[in-house]
């Protein structure tokens, strides 16, 4: 019977071996869409491929109905089917039936036809069905069927389980199971887990590397596979079980598989090639082996914490084979793999020593690296790493000089503004805002400096140094908090240009005629004049100044707290209002004392005038000259001079600086100072 079984599976294979051959033609064959002369499973993964992406490609339409779907599917399946010499049958498999009626399918249309199923023979009893090749039993429908196969529950008592009858006629026991090792308890045969998840009987024959014990005779080993003897192979040597065990294998097939070893199996698994000295491997069955002369050692490396050196090894089964007693620290040798030729270490591997370079890095680079055995090996720079152009590793506030390798405070980062030399740079630098270094030369146009001595030669040609001042919030001159400049083209071209305004440049952009200021400091009254300037006129006479006021509303305002104080009349840019009955009052040193005193100020602002001109009394215009222009508190006159009125109360005090040139023909400047004398 085991035979007429073993020839009847033989004829079935070698039906689909005639049937799946492929003919070649040179004709494009209908559903052939990887374009190989075949028929194939290929085929049929790529039209799946092409119906889940929605791609109508003509090629895949094999039924002509326009579109690319199941259909073309079922069509396609037909054609590969046929191509493997077989037919669908009603239930949609791709089968064919061998002389006695066994019904062999391949159920992934790969030409494979091994899931068979035995012919229906009707009986009434277990001895009807002899002519089955299998362990075999009349089935509740009246049908023989082989053990395992069933119709209906009741079929399958013979498990020692509560057993149904699956979707595909197989028993399983109604066990639930995520994998086999869920139902090896099962005695009555060698069970697994089903897709269904439901523990279900295998085969009664033995797989690949299975070991059974007995007669060899009776073999119990699945088709194309043969008892061979039962060995261990460990490091090399050959093991014998003093019993009667067997391995079912495939011994002879060229590949040295599960349950073979060179001591059962040799045509197939030879002798294995010995390791060399330094060699490292793994090893989970004990078959690798060193060369003739060689030790095997674990594959461990010195570990060295706080001083005390133990072995590391790696959590597998991994090894390497060394020339141990000879004396020589060779290869894949150290103080765990042979301690005999290996001193301990002096460090631990890939620990380093910093150069010490004593230039304001965050960490220095390494001189010095332990090797794999532990010792102090010098590192080969190409570049000296203690110049920092070779070492990206400047500490924070530090920047790199180039050009020297040092790192150098980075000045920016010192709190004053960029363009002054900060109190860290020499004189005559400044700190380069790019860089962050020091750096020497004039500067251009719109650039800042800091200079407590001469500014002269700062700025680059046709350029003037002017004080670092400009308009605030309320319209009147700051500055910061140091002698600090800025290069301009003030007084070269009668331009108001970058970085010059009423403050540091008045000449350019306040001028003495055709004054156009809104708000302006009223200045209106007698003075007494003093200063260097010649011509200046004699201390202690009065000389009154007149001055066309400004249009624009004042920006004087009180607070929210009531009280009794007067504070004066205020411009609102249409008349005068008086500022009383609330504390405190800002911006209040401008107002006028009187309604009167304010409007006369402002009665050419009826004529569409705006301006805030001064006009000088012949006493002063020889100084300071006929006109000038005041906003806010700058002044500038036509005779060149600059300056500023200062309130402190109801006083009024202007300092300015005018041009002049001596006997001798050198230009310079002079001061001039005038006092209204109002404590």
């Amino acid at each position: 019977m085991r035979t007429a079984k073993i020839v009847m599976m033989f004829l079935a294979l070698g039906m689909f071996l005639v049937g799946s051959c492929s003919v070649y033609s040179s004709e494009p064959i209908a559903g052939d869409l990887n374009g190989d002369g075949h028929l194939t499973q290929s085929d049929i993964a790529l039209l799946e491929e092409m119906i889940a992406s929605g791609n109508d490609d003509p090629a895949g339409d094999l039924n002509g109905d326009g579109q690319v779907d199941e259909a073309d599917l079922d069509e396609l399946e037909d054609l590969v089917c046929e191509a493997n010499g077989a037919d669908m049958t009603d239930d949609g498999e791709c089968c064919t039936t061998t002389s006695d009626g066994t019904l062999c399918c391949d159920v992934n249309f790969d030409g494979d036809f091994s899931n068979c199923r035995p012919p229906d023979h009707e009986c009434r009893q277990d001895s009807d069905c002899d002519v089955l090749d299998c362990p075999v039993y009349c089935s509740a429908a009246g049908k023989c069927r082989c053990q395992g196969m069933c119709d209906e529950d009741e079929d399958c008592i013979i498990l020692n389980c509560p057993a149904f009858c699956n979707d595909n006629g197989e028993c399983g026991c109604k066990i639930p199971c995520q994998d086999d090792e869920d139902c090896a308890f099962i005695s009555r045969c060698r069970s697994s887990c089903a897709d269904e998840g439901h523990c279900v009987c295998d085969e009664d024959c033995l797989g690949q590397g299975e070991e059974f014990d007995g007669d060899p005779e009776q073999n119990r080993c699945c088709p194309g596979l043969e008892p061979i003897v039962f060995a261990e192979y460990w490091q090399g040597e050959c093991g014998f079980v003093n019993c009667l065990c067997w391995v079912c294998a495939a011994c002879g097939n060229g590949a040295c598989e599960q349950g073979e070893n060179p001591c059962n199996c040799p045509d197939d698994c030879g002798t294995p090639q010995c390791h060399q000295a330094g060699e490292h491997f793994m090893d989970f069955e004990g078959t690798e082996v060193c060369c003739e002369g060689l030790t095997r050692a674990d594959d461990c490396i010195p570990d060295i914490n706080n001083g005390q050196v133990s072995c590391a090894c790696p959590d597998c089964p991994c090894f390497v084979c060394v020339l141990c007693g000879d004396n020589v620290c060779g290869a894949g040798e150290n103080t765990c793999t042979c301690p005999g030729d290996c001193p301990s270490p002096e460090c631990t591997p890939g620990e380093t020593i910093p150069c010490h370079c004593m230039n304001n890095y965050a960490s220095d680079p390494p001189c010095y690296e332990c090797t794999e055995d532990g010792t102090w090996e010098a590192i080969l720079w190409h570049e000296d790493p203690c110049l920092c152009m070779f070492w990206t590793g400047c500490a924070d506030a530090f920047v790199c000089d180039g050009e020297t390798g040092v790192c150098e405070i980075d000045c920016r980062m010192v709190n004053c503004d960029p363009g002054t030399n900060c109190n860290i740079c020499a004189e005559g630098e400044y700190c380069d805002e790019n860089t962050g270094l020091c750096a020497s030369g004039c500067l251009g146009e719109g650039e800042r400096f800091e200079s407590f001595d001469d500014v002269e030669g700062r700025c680059c040609e046709g350029l003037v140094a002017v004080p670092d001042h400009f308009p605030g919030d309320d319209g009147f001159c700051v500055g910061p908090n140091c002698p600090c400049f800025v290069c301009t083209r003030c007084g070269t071209d009668g331009e108001c240009g970058l970085d010059e305004n009423v403050c540091n440049c008045p000449g350019d952009c306040l001028g003495a005629t055709g004054c156009d200021a809104d708000v302006c400091t009223v200045v209106e009254g007698e003075y007494t004049v003093y200063g260097t300037c010649p011509n200046i006129p004699i201390t202690g006479q009065m000389h009154r100044i007149t001055q066309l006021h400004g249009c624009g509303p004042m920006d004087a305002e009180m607070g929210d707290e009531p009280c009794f104080a007067f504070w004066g009349y205020k411009w609102d840019g249409a008349s005068c209002v008086e500022m009383s009955g609330a504390c405190p009052c800002y911006n209040c040193d401008s107002l006028y004392w009187s309604q009167e005193e304010c409007e006369d100020a402002h009665a050419h602002c009826a004529d569409g005038q705006e301006s805030c001109s001064l006009t000088f009394p012949n006493g002063l215009a020889s100084v300071l000259g006929a006109t000038g222009c005041i906003d806010h508190n700058m002044i500038y006159t036509s005779a060149g001079c600059y300056g500023a009125v200062h309130v402190t109360g109801v006083s009024r005090t202007m300092y300015f600086t005018c041009p002049f040139i001596d006997e001798n023909g050198n230009e310079g400047t002079c001061s001039v100072s005038l006092d209204d004398l109002i404590d």
